[in-house]
């Protein structure tokens, strides 16, 4: 159970799957930002996150009181306010295969990030193959060139 505010904005980005730097930036706060956040939230910067995140409960983010969600008077949760995006439009509900695609989703996305960057890492060890191949093929020619007596 998140304890701070920084933890419970870990835990929303988390669930939404963004990163919490992505998060500080979408609601126009500086880097760092939901670390000092319980401290010296303003009100506009309160009004921001409503706006972006219009399903994340406020209370619960704030306070660590009711659930991470806010639902409607049916309890149901709106889809189209869980990533947020300041457009909510329909009466979309999310259901257990919202939250499953929700989660699939995330998961996506993490494999593309791995794959990202072991690809990055390949890369690198291709560059350095192909300076040690340089390097012993010069050394080759040198040989060649100049001939040990």
């Amino acid at each position: 159970m998140a304890t701070t505010v920084k933890e419970r904005i870990e835990e929303y980005t988390k669930y939404i799957g963004i990163s919490v730097r992505e998060f500080e930036r979408s609601i126009g706060a500086s880097n760092g930002y939901s670390k000092i956040m319980s401290a010296k939230i303003s009100v506009e910067r309160l009004n921001e996150i409503r706006r972006v995140y219009p399903a994340l409960n406020v209370d619960w983010l704030l306070y660590g009181e009711g659930d991470m969600l806010v639902s409607s008077g049916n309890g149901i949760v709106n889809s189209n306010q869980i990533v947020g995006n300041g457009n909510v439009q329909g009466d979309v509900h999310q259901t257990s295969t919202d939250a499953r695609l929700l989660e699939e989703l995330s998961a996506q996305r993490r494999l593309v990030e791995q794959a990202q960057e072991q690809t990055r890492i390949a890369q690198e060890q291709a560059r350095a193959a192909q300076e040690q191949t340089a390097r012993a093929l010069a050394l080759i020619e040198k040989l060649l060139n100049n001939p040990p007596r």
